[in-house]
């Protein structure tokens, strides 16, 4: 009898854990940005990457930005977090982030909450930015809606990247 209860709760764990394991959306892989899903009135929004590399394994995420800008040329910022609301620390020449990721409750929406010191001709300022990351079109398509906060007020976009084959 003994038995029999501890082999069904065996069993009862493993399809429970089978059916919750592939539920976690996972973003690895290479993005390209797509200007096609902007407006027609709409440019790339400052700063946004023309490329993402992201990594992605169990608790661990890291991504790869690739971009371009006319005041700083190409440039590469990379991130490395986890997926469990740690406080995950970041440090470039000229700033430092504090960053965490929680998943929705659902496991579909990663949120990515930054805080940003940033210095620049003996100033600091501080930049707050939220990211919400979810796949789309079969995830084939990467969506981040994107809110910064900066001393010169709130910038809102959106970006979708397509998945590179």
């Amino acid at each position: 009898m003994k038995k029999s209860a501890f082999f069904g709760v065996m069993l009862l764990s493993l399809i429970v854990t089978g059916l919750f394991a592939g539920d976690i959306t996972n973003f690895s892989g290479t993005w390209t940005f797509d200007d096609s899903k902007l407006g027609a009135t709409e440019d790339m929004p400052r700063g946004a990457a023309t490329k993402i590399v992201v990594k992605q394994e169990d608790n661990s995420f890291s991504s790869e930005r690739f971009i371009s800008s006319s005041r700083r040329g190409d440039y590469t910022l990379s991130e490395t977090l986890t997926l469990d609301g740690e406080e995950c620390v970041s440090e470039t020449e000229s700033s430092i982030t504090n960053s965490t990721a929680v998943w929705s409750e659902d496991k579909k929406v990663l949120t990515i909450k930054s805080t940003t010191i940033r210095s620049r001709d003996g100033q600091d300022f501080e930049i707050l930015s939220t990211e919400l990351w979810s796949l789309e079109e079969k995830d084939a398509v990467l969506k981040i809606e994107s809110s910064r906060e900066t001393p010169r007020g709130l910038r809102e976009s959106v970006m979708y990247y397509t998945k590179n084959k």
